[in-house]
């Protein structure tokens, strides 16, 4: 599987979601039990791109070149 990020620093959890065809709520699950390693900007919670990346590399899910 290749996945293709958008040029973005920050990712809402739905937006996480549509990228690695999970759902929402299996995303919010991954942030509370850090699986991914989240931050809160405004109350509202975010995942980096540099996260994300080290997350897929883990995952071995590797990423097209972009």
């Amino acid at each position: 599987m290749q996945i293709v990020l958008p040029d973005k620093l920050f990712f809402r959890p739905d937006e996480v979601a549509t990228i690695l065809g999970v759902s929402r709520s299996t995303v919010y699950l991954w942030c509370q039990s850090e699986v991914i390693e989240a931050i809160k900007i405004r109350k509202q919670i975010r995942i980096s791109k540099s996260i994300l990346i080290e997350f897929l590399q883990k995952s071995k899910i590797s990423l097209s070149n972009q």
